[in-house]
């Protein structure tokens, strides 16, 4: 059933009645306040999305919907207080998104949820606290006001973890080893970034994360995918030369810092270094004989290129606004050059 975009101000109780539904979706239903309880009575429903409504709270016999698979509430900015603890009984509890919600507390039996696997908290600006949860999640979006995030090492089985939005998070938990993709933005007072044991990590992203000035990234050697932004105080990226097999790096923003050295990457495909108005120079790039892409804007303080030459697989050179650069390395080897700017 699709009730998305209506102007239902409440869902009749007879809904209840519908013991064969599936899928029940009332996105967008600005004036939706209601769910009504006889919603346990449906004992095959699987999809529950009541995303952009103007929900104010959830029955306690939501706990009845033992095949419910995904619930859907992102941007229910009228649901306030605690989620009912009723929802541990969500037995088949794949998929759960609060994101945008206006929660404040999870309840602690959230962490009974034993089949949930992914799990977004993005944008809780109001939630207090985290407890703790599922052992079986493998996706981890959260935010929040917590100066302290709970034991996540425990989430065996995580692949995915994106912290947005802690402002008064000063230090990571010890995080699991399975871990694929980490992704912290608009942590200020996060100062140390503890990345050891993270021996399976693919994908790094680091975004307004100002409190950090130095990245040791030594014991990341399976690191694919760096991305850093608007790290106004970094100062130094340690460990890049143990990287072997890193293909992307954009550095973006980070005023503070002044040398990029990057020895032994063979497989880097792509180099990004935008508004970085310090950066001096890029050293060591003589072993990326993949390079495709090299992007350099906006570094105001940057005099020379490294030599390019080995570089006969450069398809993009792009350098803007590096108004200490006085003069291009030769490119008579680069055949394969299509675009310059």
């Amino acid at each position: 059933m699709i009730l998305d975009f209506s102007g239902l101000t409440k869902i009749p109780t007879s809904i209840g009645s519908l013991k064969n539904l599936e899928k029940l979706s009332a996105r967008y239903c600005s004036s939706l306040r209601e769910i009504p309880s006889t919603i346990g009575n449906l004992q095959s429903l699987q999809h529950l999305d009541l995303g952009h409504s103007t929900i104010e709270k959830l029955p306690t016999s939501i706990g009845r919907l033992k095949k419910l698979w995904t619930l859907r509430l992102q941007s229910c900015k009228c649901l306030k207080g605690e989620i009912p603890s009723e929802i541990d009984d969500l037995s088949s509890l794949e998929i759960l998104d609060f994101s945008k919600a206006a929660i404040t507390y999870l309840p602690k039996s959230i962490r009974n949820l034993s089949s949930l696997q992914h799990l977004n908290l993005s944008a809780c600006n109001k939630l207090q606290s985290l407890p703790e949860l599922p052992s079986n999640l493998t996706y981890l979006t959260a935010s929040g006001w917590s100066p302290k995030l709970p034991q996540l090492s425990c989430l065996i089985h995580l692949e995915q973890l994106h912290l947005h939005v802690c402002f008064e998070v000063k230090d990571l938990p010890v995080l699991p080893s399975k871990l694929l993709k980490l992704s912290l933005v608009t942590c200020p007072e996060l100062s140390k970034c503890q990345l050891d044991g993270l021996k399976n990590l693919e994908e790094l992203s680091i975004e307004i994360c100002c409190s950090i000035e130095r990245l040791d990234l030594s014991l990341l050697d399976r690191l694919k995918r760096l991305r850093v932004k608007s790290c106004y105080f970094l100062v130094e990226i340690q460990g890049l030369d143990n990287l072997e097999l890193l293909e992307e790096i954009s550095v973006m923003d980070c005023k503070s810092i002044q040398r990029l050295i990057l020895p032994k990457l063979q497989h880097l495909k792509h180099l990004m270094a935008i508004y970085c108005k310090n950066l001096v120079e890029i050293q060591g790039l003589g072993m990326a004989e993949h390079l495709e892409m090299l992007d350099i804007k906006n570094c105001g303080s940057i005099e020379r290129l490294p030599d390019l030459s080995c570089f006969v697989t450069l398809k993009v050179l792009n350098i803007t606004e590096c108004k200490s650069l006085e003069e291009l390395p030769n490119l008579s080897k680069f055949e394969n050059l299509t675009i310059i700017r």
